[in-house]
């Protein structure tokens, strides 16, 4: 019994202390072969059971047993782990390297990949702390994610014009990083630059050609596509020409390119992505094209320098009508972006989702009697706005609709039903921010969800001028409680009921109604709406 116990406990141990086995088929010249195909006489790099070191050279071709093979695969894993290894050359018959092919190998210092490789596997070269440069032949398709992830001495290096594809993380901590040739803008182009490491001189998420930093940019008309990410946090930038060539501006691609002044958007621009321009402070203009069709959340969000984002004549699913600073919604009817000189349209419905979060300049803004809607999150956070009108044809009012706009300070509500709001549309809104609510109506706003928050609940009269005027010469008020015209200068004034009868004809300047009602106005041919 003791014996047999004895000899398990001598077989475990001699498991231990193997190590573990090595899968190699041969080995030449201290480098470890896998055969890949006996037919084809092909073998790829493999580990072995002595660690390289130092420098290594691949053969194009190795003799074992008489018979000759291509060398034309670096397998997963080959050389992990390596820490003496200090430099390696890679013949123009390898066609791939494989995943984690060289990770960890922390002393190696130079690479030069051969003409004959077509990708490059992810976490390739993962954390090799002591790269200085990389040399990538100019076969090279694709690189997979993370290939050079934690190279923190690496400062040079040159990607083909061949190269399609770069993953995720491909340059994640290359810290040192201060010259990068790109000869193909459309790999550039896939590049995810949200993964980049900050640093002064490279990585403050600003791109570097040859050393020199990019701010003025020009696509060439190769490229159909601005994929996600491209432009990411490159506040460096301040100008970029989009060919024709682009159809689809991806995902977050400009987000936050905070020096971002002009761009030229193509006419051949068909989708724009979501958070596409979000935080480009600088952009002051943007003009949509008449061929964009889809435009994303928040595509335009946090751009608190925009003055006028206008919609070019002909597009059929959005404009900006009334020649406002919006961008509409035509088959709804809802405004999706706005900016902070705003005035909504009497034709629109609904404030869309997000439609002006984070819009942090505008100061107050007057919502129409044609809108019956105020979306989620649609003034959220627009830390300047003071006032804000709401008409009474406003019947809800979404959530964290106008939530932390702490600097809200008037409320003026028409309507005698409180909208409809939750717990949080006026969430970190400053509770004695006055609210104006008409009279009779103090006590269903104070005993209302959401409303009762307010310890400043007013009653007022909600009368006034709810249209746009339309001659600056001539303006109509309500002045105790009678229609006042300004400008008429002896002009024919006619005033009507809602159901067209004629309450008023001539000439007089202020004109007592009979009832509190909405009323038309005519002026020389000219309408007023006048709400008593």
């Amino acid at each position: 019994m003791i014996h047999s116990i004895l000899r398990k406990l001598m077989l475990i141990a001699v498991l231990l202390t193997g190590s573990h086995a090595f899968a190699h088929d041969f080995e030449v010249d201290g480098i470890y072969y896998n055969i890949l195909s006996s037919t084809d006489l092909m073998v790829e790099v493999t580990e072995g059971s002595n660690e390289y070191t130092g420098s290594v050279v691949i053969p194009e071709n190795v003799i074992y047993s008489g018979t000759t093979y291509s060398v034309t695969h670096i397998g997963h894993g080959a050389f992990t782990g390596c820490s003496g290894l200090t430099s390696i050359t890679i013949p123009n018959s390898v066609t791939s390297i494989g995943d984690s092919t060289f990770r960890y190998c922390r002393g190696l210092t130079t690479i030069t990949i051969g003409n004959g490789v077509t990708s490059i596997g992810n976490s390739a070269f993962y954390h090799c702390y002591d790269l200085k440069s990389a040399t990538i032949g100019n076969s090279v398709v694709s690189i997979g994610d993370d290939a050079f992830t934690g190279c923190s001495d690496l400062t040079s290096i040159t990607i083909s014009n061949s190269v399609t594809s770069i993953g995720v993380h491909a340059f994640d901590g290359c810290s040192g990083l201060t010259s990068v040739t790109i000869s193909n803008l459309e790999a550039w182009c896939k590049i995810n630059f949200s993964s980049l490491d900050s640093n002064p001189t490279f990585y403050s998420n600003n791109l570097y050609l040859n050393g020199e930093l990019l701010t003025d940019i020009e696509i060439p008309n190769t490229i159909t596509e601005i994929k996600n990410y491209t432009f990411y946090g490159c506040s460096g930038l301040t100008n970029i020409t989009i060919p024709d060539s682009v159809t689809n501006i991806g995902n977050w691609a400009f987000y936050k390119c905070t020096g971002l002044a002009s761009i030229t958007i193509s006419k051949s621009v068909t989708s724009i992505g979501d958070c596409a321009f979000y935080g480009c402070f600088g952009l002051k203009n943007v003009t949509i094209g008449n061929s964009v069709a889809s435009i994303g959340n928040l595509a335009f969000s946090y751009c608190t320098d925009l003055e006028s984002i206008k919609v070019d004549s002909g597009n059929s699913i959005y404009d900006s009508r009334d020649n406002c600073n919006a961008v509409i919604e035509t088959s709804t009817n809802t405004l999706i972006t706005g900016c902070k000189n705003t005035t909504i349209p009497n034709s629109v419905t609904t404030i869309g989702n997000e439609a002006f979060t984070l819009c942090t300049d505008l100061t107050n803004i007057t919502i129409p009697n044609s809108v019956t809607n105020i979306c989620d999150w649609a003034f959220y956070k627009c830390t300047g706005l003071a006032s804000i009108t709401i008409s009474n044809s406003v019947t809800s009012i979404g959530n964290w609709a106008f939530a932390y706009c702490s600097g809200l300070t008037e409320i003026i509500c028409k309507s005698s039903t409180p909208p409809t709001v939750d717990n949080f549309s006026f969430s970190e809104v400053p509770t004695t921010a006055t609210l104006y609510v008409p009279i009779g109506s103090k006590q269903a706003y104070a005993n209302a969800t959401g409303w009762s928050r307010f310890t400043n609940i007013v009653e007022k009269e909600m009368s006034g001028v709810e249209s746009t005027l339309i001659d600056n010469d001539v303006n109509v008020v309500v002045e105790n409680g009678n229609i006042v015209v300004i400008g008429a200068n002896g002009e024919n004034v006619e005033v009507y009921s809602t159901s067209g009868q004629c309450v008023y004809n001539g000439t007089a300047t202020t004109i007592p109604v009979p009832t509190k009602a909405l009323y038309i106005v005519k002026v020389n041919g000219k309408s007023f709406k006048v709400i008593l």
